[in-house]
């Protein structure tokens, strides 16, 4: 009985037990039909507590899992519940599940970038159920995004093949046609559409903008940016309003450099959709992409908080602390670092957690002055994340420009090994481009330029379009002294970056080299027009002008350079526009300028003054490689102006955002090189900037004085918050659906395989190793006040680092690290490996480094350079008033040929204009000597036997003279014009005068034209003009009437020259004479720096006169003149000063010929020619001076020396000696110059400009 009962109350039990669980399962399935899954799935699971096998249960949780979209979950409680038994109740579920997990994966597959995996996933989910055409359209999409438009249309047209309506199918089936070129056949599908049909997929008009905009991607794709423009911009025209293709035109218009039309692009949406969320979404993100950060968070605000997205939010936090960093590094320019500093660290809290951000932080540090700050941020954060690929990235950007070698080159060599994505390994290489071109600038400023191209000719190779390559190539050229290779290599790196102002700047210079003004001054005036009061752009346009010869606006930039180089920026100053040059869309066809490989344009060539020229010495128009944003592909063009710029909000964003997706939203990598209209995809510049550089160029080459490295009190830093690694694969910036991945794909980064390409084979070996100091490769951080295109500072020598992520410790190690080699991305040569430096090299670049491993405050160079230069024009512009004596001797015949001449002449210059006013004031004394009482010497001077048959006697008269030459004239750097007398109170006295034009025609050839009157200054004779006391005859006081062209060549090493004149000759009572005369020759410069030159060369001059007038006799000139002359010379020149002398030493060697035809004794007195002729006593048979010829050796040696007393006093001295032509010569002369205008340091002018009398010459 009791076992009854027992039996009885456990089948009670049982029973109550089973409905009880029946209820639970019911109450769930309840709660799963009216959408109450927290309740059904607490339900199942009370039951599986008990029965985790209970088949009711685990279907329930599967179908509860399922509508969560927890599709892996619910597969797994669908298949144990099948198993559990009655599958086929759980079979629909079941293979919905497993449909969508495979779906799932196959999104996160896509989004990872993991294509073959994401295919093969999604066709395992279409064999699980054709019938769902979600997958099918899935996979279209990913194979026509990733360069697979056939694959696409298979799996499009297989989705319409059950279900003909389905609009995404319908869009995409146009898309793969037109993206395989058939894009009449895609128009007729979408013509064929009913058109309900056509309804569904948003219109007709909305199917040919796709299949247009399908089109334009995959030119965008190949880099056919012509060909991409024109198809977005009529696909444009079938959908006006949509902004993401209007996004995508406007990058575009980007890339193409039309920074401008890409702003208005979205503009126009804005002005007829004001309030349109994704155009003001889209809009923002095109400022991101142009570093317009206000602009940007201007758009942003205009959205309602509520209607946000998550990624919407994290743009916001990117570009206010974007904006900060820009404002910051702004305050620091201003002089204001800690006011910078404080900027800096409110920013940081919203940073934290982004690598991106932080790295933006970090690098506002760096240009703000505090190196060691920027480099604990970052380190900070990888010790957080250790693996993050872009944090390294950004981390070794910061490295190089604190100029610590020994780490950077670990880091580089360890993301060298890393797998990167599309948008990191452009980084990478540009990093990298960074490092070749701060060494090449390192070399060349040492002036070795065959060695310096050495060091970028593989990068070049690989990379023939990137703009700081060829900006560093210009500056080579520039450094050689060829600016018209040096303007080409300017003009294709502005192609790429239209509005970077050191560009401008340095194409502004090299116009000006080749003579070519007007470009010169197109160039000045994009560059002042964006930057008014920089103080490099000021300076550049003041040697522009001085290059002109306009040297009152010279100095006036010169000046305003001074002042805005020692005055503090306005911090909130404006941006400067964005200067679209007119004719943007001009095809930028591949760079024909390049060497061939493996040619080397520099070898043998000499560095020409490169440390005076400020244009090279920093390397101008090259940018650091700082990271800003590493994962952002920014354009570097300046932001255009708005409207109304956006103020700071008052208060900053709280915090980072919870979820910061992927280091916010980024645009696909624009891998390829740039805009060209006729299709070609091998030109261009990258759409991405060097990692981290700045949108904005800062001031290139006149910085603001270092900022001095002393203690500051400053706020604490706040704490650093957990820093999360990044998934290396960041989703794209948002935009049409076929443009998400479309050129993301064409750059793609290729799995890591066995590479079966040959190297192309170099026609010469790699340059061997060269002597120089491999460390630097950035300027200091304290100096950048530069453009963004940083010009070098002097490269300073790296220290290896511990590898921890600590405060940087920059004592210098016993031991030389080993140098890290950039590699090319494409093989061409052996790239070039500098030798380390030797120990005392490092020791006394370590002596320039501060204990904060940056190097020490210096005094501001390119401003002492500026100051000199305004020195310079302002010595050359002053009055002055000049003195000096003059004592020139010639040998020859007492009474005749002989000469003794003392000047002593006194100049005024006269400041007016461009030049000055010369009055000139000559007491001249000659003295030809006493004639002999001989016969034969008497019958050769003056009247002689032509007025008496008897023997003349010596009653000729004092054969000296005395007077005082007087000229007025003007003369600036292009003309030359004087008008005075030869002196006043010789017995001759003549007008002289001249005019004088010179001029270049190109960078290296020049010319000259003249026409003037001169005195010839032979002899007594020909110069004052003399008297037969006995006869009273006067005759004499010849003067030379003619033109002369000159026109040269000079390379600026070695030169050609030729000359042609004409003359003609008269005096009074003189025969009339003609000449010409003509010659050339070339020089090299074997020595050139600033502070001496030698020069050797050889010439010719050929001389040819109508007459033989050389003598003294009545009629003749005392002039030579022969009827043949030629003379082959040897001259040497050395130029050179030392402190406050300068010198100028010359000499020549070499041989002369000339032979003279017989002359009548009276040439214009047919009597008195008669008379000598018949008395048979003259010297020479029938009167007439015999006819002869002569060769021999010619030679002549200078000296000329000037010494500046005082900054406004020198003195001078010169002497010369010679045996030109029947003579021997020789001159002494000292003088003393003084200038009105005080002049700011008492440099001496070189090379010394020697004072003459303007009667001599003391030049030729």
């Amino acid at each position: 009985m009791v076992q009854q009962d027992k039996s009885a109350r456990e089948r009670s039990q049982a029973d109550a037990a089973v409905d009880a669980r029946g209820r639970t399962v019911a109450e769930g399935f309840t709660a799963l039909d009216r959408g109450d899954l927290v309740t059904a799935r607490a339900r199942f699971s009370s039951v599986l507590a008990s029965n985790p096998n209970d088949a009711d249960a685990l279907g329930g949780m599967g179908v509860a899992s399922l509508k969560q979209e927890r599709f892996a979950e619910a597969r797994t409680y669908l298949e144990r519940a099948s198993r559990a038994g009655n599958p086929a109740r759980w079979k629909d579920a079941l293979t919905s599940a497993t449909y969508w997990t495979y779906t799932s994966d196959a999104i996160g597959a896509r989004s990872n970038g993991q294509i073959a995996q994401a295919k093969a996933l999604f066709e395992r989910a279409i064999a699980v159920d054709p019938s769902d055409v979600t997958a099918q359209v899935l996979l279209g999409e990913m194979l026509l995004a990733n360069g697979d438009p056939r694959g696409a249309e298979a799996a499009y047209r297989m989705a319409l093949r059950r279900q003909a309506d389905n609009p995404d199918a319908i869009r995409g089936l146009v898309g793969a046609l037109a993206a395989q070129g058939r894009g009449d056949e895609a128009l007729e599908f979408a013509n064929r559409l009913n058109t309900e049909q056509q309804a569904k997929a948003g219109g007709i008009n909305k199917l040919r903008g796709e299949a247009q905009a399908a089109q334009a991607r995959a030119a965008e794709a190949r880099g056919d940016l012509g060909a991409a423009r024109s198809l977005f911009e009529d696909a444009l025209l079938n959908n006006p309003d949509d902004p993401w293709l209007r996004l995508d035109l406007a990058r575009i218009y980007v890339r193409q450099g039309a920074v401008g039309n890409a702003r208005s692009m979205m503009d126009g949406l804005l002005a007829t959709h004001p309030d349109m969320t994704d155009a003001l979404y889209a809009s923002a993100l095109l400022s991101a992409e142009t570093q317009d950060w206000s602009a940007g968070l201007a758009q942003l605000e205009r959205i309602p908080e509520a209607q946000r997205t998550p990624a919407m939010t994290a743009l916001q936090h990117r570009l206010w602390v974007q904006q900060q960093a820009e404002l910051a590094t702004r305050t620091a320019a201003a002089g204001q670092r800690q006011q910078a500093f404080a900027i800096l660290r409110r920013a940081e809290p919203v940073a934290a957690g982004n690598a991106e951000l932080m790295g933006a932080v970090a690098s506002a540090y760096v240009k703000a002055g505090d190196p060691a700050r920027a480099l604990s941020l970052v380190r900070g954060a990888m010790a957080q994340a250790p693996n993050d690929t872009g944090l390294l990235l950004q981390y070794a950007g910061i490295l190089s420009a604190t100029q610590q070698e020994a780490e950077l080159g670990s880091v580089m060599r360890r993301l060298q090994s890393m797998p990167l994505t599309t948008q990191q390994r452009a980084d990478f290489n540009n990093l990298n481009v960074g490092i070749v071109v701060a060494r090449a600038d390192v070399v060349r400023r040492q002036g070795d330029l065959a060695a310096a191209y050495d060091v970028i000719a593989p990068w070049l190779a690989a990379m023939p379009d990137n703009a700081d390559l060829q900006a560093a190539l210009g500056r080579m050229y520039t450094s050689a002294g060829d600016d018209r290779n040096a303007l080409t290599c300017y003009q294709n790196a502005l192609s790429r970056r239209p509005d970077d102002i050191g560009l401008q700047t340095a194409a502004m210079s090299a116009a000006s080299g080749v003579r070519d003004f007007k470009l010169a001054e197109t160039y000045a005036n994009q560059a002042y027009e964006a930057a008014p009061n920089d103080p490099g752009v000021l300076a550049a346009i003041g040697r522009m002008y001085r290059a002109q010869g306009k040297l009152d606006l010279a100095a006036q930039f010169l000046q305003r350079s001074l002042v805005a180089a020692n005055t503090p920026a306005p911090v909130a100053s404006a941006q400067g526009r964005g200067n679209v040059p007119p004719g943007w869309e001009t095809a930028m066809s591949r760079i024909g300028s390049n060497p061939l490989p493996g040619t080397n344009p520099f070898a043998g060539k000499t560095a020409v003054d490169t440390a005076s020229n400020p244009a090279l010495a920093s390397g101008a128009s090259y940018r650091q490689a700082l990271p800003q944003s590493y994962s952002q592909p920014v354009p570097n063009y300046l932001p255009p102006p708005q409207p109304a710029p956006y103020t700071t909000p008052y208060v900053a964003p709280s915090s980072a955002p919870a979820t910061m997706p992927n280091a916010a939203p980024r645009s696909a990598s624009g891998g390829g090189y740039g805009p060209d209209m006729y299709g070609s995809g091998q030109s261009g510049a990258p759409l991405q900037p060097y990692p981290g550089q700045d949108a904005g160029y800062q001031q290139q080459q006149y910085q603001q004085p270092p900022y001095p490295q002393q203690p500051y009190q400053q706020q604490p830093y706040p704490q650093q918050q957990p820093y999360a690694a990044q998934d290396p694969y960041s989703a794209p910036w948002p935009m049409s659906p076929g443009a998400r991945e479309a050129q993301s794909n064409a750059y793609t980064q290729p799995p890591p395989v066995a590479s079966t390409k040959k190297k192309p084979a170099s026609s010469r070996k790699a340059t061997a190793a060269r002597p120089v100091d491999p460390y630097a490769y950035g300027a200091p951080p304290q100096q950048q006040q530069q453009y963004a295109q940083a010009p070098y500072g002097q490269q300073q020598p790296y220290y290896p680092q511990p590898q921890q992520y600590a405060p940087p410790q920059y004592a210098p190690q016993p031991y030389a690290p080993q140098q890290y080699i950039p590699q090319p991305p494409a093989g061409y040569a052996q790239p070039y490996y500098p030798s380390q430096a030797q120990p005392a090299q490092r020791a006394a670049a370590a002596a320039t480094m501060s204990t904060g491993g940056v190097p020490a405050p210096v005094a501001n160079s390119q401003t002492a350079g500026v100051a000199e230069e305004l020195a310079q024009i302002n010595r050359e512009q002053a009055s002055t008033i000049s003195g000096g004596l003059i004592f020139r001797s010639r040998d020859g015949e007492d009474g005749l040929s002989n000469l003794t001449d003392i000047e002593a002449p006194i100049e005024g210059r006269i400041k007016a204009g461009n030049g000055h006013v010369i009055v000139r004031a000559t007491p001249v004394t000659l003295d030809a000597g006493t004639a002999s009482s001989e016969p034969n010497t008497l019958a050769r001077f003056g009247s002689g036997l032509g007025a008496t048959a008897t023997p003349p006697t010596n009653n000729y008269g004092s054969q000296t003279a005395t007077g005082v030459g007087l000229s007025l004239g003007y003369e600036n750097r292009n003309f030359k014009g004087d008008v005075g007398t030869t002196p006043l109170g010789f017995r001759e006295t003549n007008v002289v005068g001249g005019l004088q034009y010179q001029n270049a025609i190109t960078d290296k050839v020049s010319y000259s034209l003249a026409v003037a009157r001169r005195a010839v200054t032979d002899s007594l004779l020909s110069y004052a003009g003399t008297r037969d006391q006995g006869a009273n005859l006067e005759w004499g006081g010849v003067t030379s009437t003619g033109a002369r062209a000159d026109l040269g060549w000079d390379d600026g090493t070695s030169g050609v020259y030729v000359i042609a004149a004409y003359q003609f000759l008269d005096g009074n009572q003189v025969a009339t004479n003609n000449a010409v005369k003509g010659g050339g020759g070339i020089y090299t410069r074997i020595i050139k720096d600033p502070d001496q030159t030698l020069t050797v060369g050889a010439n010719t001059t050929l001389m040819h006169y109508d007459k033989n007038l050389s003598y003294f006799t009545y009629g003749q000139g005392g002039y030579f003149s022969p009827q043949q002359y030629v003379i082959l010379n040897f001259p040497v020149e050395y130029m050179g000063r030392t402190g406050l002398f300068t010198y100028d030493l010359k000499g020549s060697i070499g041989v002369q010929h000339y032979r003279q035809d017989a002359s009548d004794y009276f040439p214009t007195n047919a009597t008195y020619q008669s008379r000598a002729a018949s008395s048979g006593a003259t010297p020479d048979a029938g009167a007439v001076y015999p006819g002869q010829s002569k060769t021999g050796v010619s030679y002549s040696l200078s000296a000329t020396g000037e010494y500046q007393l005082a900054p406004q006093l020198a003195f001078g001295a010169t002497a010369s000696f010679g045996n030109a032509y029947q003579y021997r010569e020789w001159l002494a002369a000292v003088y003393v110059r003084y200038s009105f205008t005080r002049q700011g340091s008492a440099q001496p002018i070189f090379p010394p400009q020697a004072f003459s009398s303007p009667y001599l010459s003391l030049s030729n």
